[in-house]
């Protein structure tokens, strides 16, 4: 290897002897050469050109295999944004129905209002009459309770006369009775002087007829005391019965001026409350015109909304025709993605060999992280444990093999690549319990697991290096 080559016939006798080995080197990364020949050094610089286009292509490979978990939670979102989307817009159609129902609604509920405001009008300016015409029958009651009340004492008065005029008949029946003995007395005289006539003869004639005279008088005086006596009981009988009638009347006027007093107060509270009531209906005409407005602008809203449904509908359904756009590029994007890892899967050995010994060196650095972790006691810094999200499981599980002999490795992998992942999850369950023993135990597993990787991986590796040193270059 540290040859110098003068004579290309040199450099073939040599490279016939030693090209296989040469090139298992350079595919290794393990060839140097300190030669200052100068093919030597051309091959040590397309050597690390290789090394640094594989780095790159490793790394865009490595953010492709990404695409696919991104791409598929993007089109999970996609598919429930076009779902929520579709019942959006049904919920737009059913609220653009039920707007326009609540505007029917309203509408007829908003006439119903004013026709109520109106009868609620009507009802006020009667309660005001009302109120008037409790007012002025106040009035009224005011004035028969005055005139009852004068009425009363006139009552009262004449009762009072009454009294006086009967005490001035029983006065006069008094004396009707003096005059009664008076006509007696006189019609005693008259007979005395008759008989003293009758006795006296002819000179008694003279005296006769004076006696005849007096006794006429006597007799008319008689009957006219009948007569007065009869008037006065008759005037008695009047006068008391005229005294009953008024002080019935009397009795009557204070029931009557009691019932005036209770329709007074009966009135008064009737004003009270009419007053009340017209107040209180005013309130509801005042609340029932605020309702009005509410309602108008309630109706104003849902016409709002009805509009606004139509126009949500409209652009629902060019979301919707967005969307089916969108779907189709998911598909055209993941069409060249799956494209990708067959070109990554089944393009010539050589690159898949980089990428497969790159997977094993990701392996590596993955136990050690898993070791400083349990180190550390840190169940936080344990590497990726899902064996479909490592490196390794982003290509595996989207690769298609083409060839037949590298599908039955590429078989073998699956399990104890899915093994190793779920044995380091359990370590990292047994970190965060402390559970030392269950951890020493749990980390011999994953060593017997990963060196049953790592002869896969070496097979794998060995299989594409006689694929690559077989291939033309």
């Amino acid at each position: 290897m540290k040859k110098n080559f003068i004579l290309f016939s040199s450099y073939d006798k040599w490279f016939s002897s030693q090209g296989s080995k040469f090139l298992r080197d350079i595919l290794r990364n393990e060839w140097e050469s300190n030669s200052s020949n100068v093919a030597f050094q051309l091959i040590s610089q397309a050597n690390g050109v290789k090394n640094s286009i594989f780095k790159s292509a490793d790394d865009i490979s490595i953010s492709i295999l990404t695409y696919p978990d991104k791409l598929n939670k993007i089109e999970t979102f996609q598919r429930e944004f076009v779902k929520k989307i579709k019942n959006f817009s049904k919920l737009s159609q059913s609220l653009a129905a039920s707007s326009e129902e609540l505007h029917a609604v309203i509408s007829q509920f908003s006439e119903n209002v004013t026709g109520s405001i109106s009868t609620v009008g009507v009802i006020n300016q009667n309660s005001q009459s009302v109120t008037k015409n409790l007012e002025q029958m106040d009035i009224k009651i005011t004035e028969i309770k005055q005139r009852s009340n004068n009425i009363s004492k006139l009552n009262q008065e004449t009762l009072d006369d009454i009294g006086i005029f009967s005490n001035v008949v029983t006065e006069v029946s008094s004396n009707v009775g003096l005059l009664k003995e008076i006509s007696d007395q006189i019609s005693f005289l008259a007979l005395n002087a008759s008989i003293e006539a009758a006795k006296a003869g002819d000179d008694g004639k003279g005296f006769s007829v004076v006696a005849d005279g007096v006794s006429n008088l006597a007799e008319k005086s008689k009957h006219a005391v009948k007569l007065i006596s009869d008037s006065i009981i008759k005037i008695k009988e009047r006068f008391g019965s005229w005294r009953e009638t008024s002080e019935k009347s009397i009795y009557g006027l204070k029931d009557i001026f009691n019932s005036i007093e209770n329709v007074k107060e009966l009135s008064n509270k009737s004003m009270d409350l009419a007053t009340l009531t017209s107040d209180q209906i005013g309130a509801v005409s005042e609340s029932f015109t605020e309702f009005q407005s509410i309602m108008d602008e309630i109706e104003r809203t849902a016409n709002f909304v009805a509009d606004s449904s139509s126009e949500i509908i409209d652009v629902v359904s060019n979301i919707e025709d967005e969307s089916s756009m969108i779907f189709e590029n998911f598909v055209d994007i993941n069409n060249g993605i799956q494209a990708s890892f067959k070109m990554i899967t089944n393009q010539n050995p050589i690159w898949l060999l980089h990428f497969i010994y790159a997977r094993r060196m990701d392996h590596i650095k993955w136990v050690k992280d898993v070791d400083e972790a349990i180190k550390t006691s840190s169940p936080e810094s344990f590497p990726q444990l899902d064996h479909t999200k490592c490196k390794m499981g982003l290509w595996y599980y989207l690769a298609e093999v083409a060839d037949e002999e590298q599908k039955v490795i590429h078989k073998r992998m699956e399990e104890p690549h899915r093994n190793l992942h779920q044995m380091a999850a359990k370590i990292r369950d047994a970190v965060k319990r402390k559970d030392n023993p269950t951890i020493s135990r749990y980390r011999i597993e994953l060593g017997k697991i990963y060196d049953e990787i790592a002869i896969i991986f070496n097979e794998y590796i060995d299989l594409l290096e006689k694929q690559a040193l077989n291939s033309d270059f």
